[in-house]
């Protein structure tokens, strides 16, 4: 019974928002379409995009001035008469660039901060696929707002699992430097693979797994094995490094964690042929 429950609540939560998606470009009383000067358009407080990329602008930008805008950007109007931003970052920021003093605004009325939020997240979803951090980022600010009172009412609202968007938030408590790397080269889009990474609470472990994972080709599979040893481990000097080389004169010594199997049989591969 629960999961019919959770079927049905997720296909009003769909139904909800594809309202709001299918209602924009479509004039009438509520949306209208007006040229409004760049000075008085607020940011979205909600856009969840941290980063516009530099070529994609530029071709943007090269686009809107060969051809004009080819779609508005969608707004809502505030009650104290002020323009808020809902979708259209990137082509607002193109006619800044190109010095141009007004743009094309689809305005909304009677929309929700919900329903601001949800559609932000969606419209931008649909262009260009979002980093999962930018997401990660754009779901803990609607929850700290109050936006969504609980993970369960954000992820009714975006579509998605409870336990999927508790995952995708799970992710900030990854170290600042994994983090900077997602964002920067987009190394993993494996949402499982970096929780698995985030159940280690050291930041230099959890770097050392990551960086381990991404650069030596390590298949999902392992990399779970090797977190599972090391939540499982007693021992301190485990904890601290995945493997640690001591050298002398006369001999190099490496400790290694304890190691499958087929860990064991690579490991003996790769040895022979150095041999």
């Amino acid at each position: 019974m629960a999961i019919k429950k959770n079927k049905s609540n997720n296909n009003r939560a769909n139904n909800r928002i594809n309202k709001i998606v299918q209602s924009v470009g479509k004039l009438n009383d509520k949306n209208i379409i007006e040229e409004i000067n760049l000075s008085i358009i607020k940011e979205n407080p909600y856009q969840p995009r941290l980063v516009i990329e530099e070529d994609d602008l530029l071709t943007l930008v090269n686009s809107i001035k060969e051809n004009d805008l080819l779609q508005p950007v969608i707004a809502k109007k505030n009650q104290d008469n002020t323009i808020t931003l809902i979708a259209g970052h990137r082509r607002l920021e193109a006619h800044k660039r190109l010095g141009l003093q007004t743009i094309k605004v689809i305005i909304l009325k009677d929309i929700t901060d919900k329903e601001l939020a949800s559609y932000s997240l969606i419209e931008n979803t649909h262009r260009k696929d979002l980093t999962y951090i930018e997401i990660a980022h754009q779901y803990d600010r609607l929850l700290k707002d109050k936006v969504f009172n609980t993970i369960q009412d954000l992820a009714l609202a975006v579509g998605q699992d409870k336990s999927q968007v508790g995952k995708i938030i799970n992710l900030l408590k990854l170290s600042d430097k994994i983090i900077e790397d997602l964002r920067k080269n987009k190394s993993i889009s494996d949402i499982k693979s970096l929780d698995t990474i985030r159940r280690i609470n050291d930041p230099k472990i959890q770097e050392e797994l990551y960086f381990w994972y991404i650069n030596e080709n390590i298949s999902r599979d392992e990399l779970m094995e090797k977190v599972t040893d090391i939540l499982n481990s007693d021992s301190d000097k485990e904890k601290r490094s995945l493997y640690k080389i001591k050298n002398s004169k006369n001999k190099c010594a490496v400790t290694l964690p304890t190691l499958t199997e087929e860990q064991m049989k690579k490991l003996n591969r790769f040895l022979k042929k150095l041999v």
